[in-house]
């Protein structure tokens, strides 16, 4: 029976008591894969490059988005990024208070269109704003596990670093 036929009939359902198992699976991909591998294996950021309209791509995808070519191309982002906007947790998600506020940046790079929602640290929130340097902090190499969460934050690139 399909879903039209369904509807005309005015079909009330039916029910069913009890418990009903449901399993899902949700993979990140092929090119997914490729970006949260480098990011645990290497410690680098994917984006993905289209040939046929020469637009690269944060985070990596198996399609280009604005010609649907497929994409083959992964480089490595370089360098620092830059905060293109921002936004402070004041309450977790139970409501109760954060002091101080955690900080969600979006944060982009050059070359690149897209870029990465993440956590902003080692910076005081009234310290934050648009065009902020930053770079990617890591988790330790062995505590990685092939996660967005393997870039523990971005923190303001330091002077002395010169980068």
């Amino acid at each position: 029976m399909s879903i039209l036929h369904s509807l005309k009939t005015g079909d009330p359902g039916r029910a069913k008591e009890g418990d009903f198992p449901v399993e899902s699976l949700y993979t990140a991909g092929i090119a997914g894969e490729k970006f949260l591998t480098a990011l645990r294996d290497r410690g680098v950021l994917l984006a993905s490059r289209c040939e046929a309209c020469s637009v690269t791509t944060l985070l990596a995808r198996a399609f280009c988005e604005k010609c649907l070519s497929p994409t083959d191309s992964y480089p490595e982002v370089k360098g620092a990024g830059e905060v293109k906007t921002y936004t402070l947790l004041r309450r977790d998600l139970d409501g109760n208070p954060i002091d101080p506020p955690e900080i969600l940046a979006f944060v982009v790079f050059e070359g690149v269109e897209g870029g990465v929602i993440h956590r902003l640290d080692e910076v005081a929130a009234d310290e934050v704003k648009v065009g902020l340097r930053v770079e990617m902090v890591l988790r330790k190499q062995a505590e990685r596990e092939g996660s967005i969460l393997d870039l523990s934050h971005f923190r303001p690139v330091s002077t002395a670093s010169g980068r």
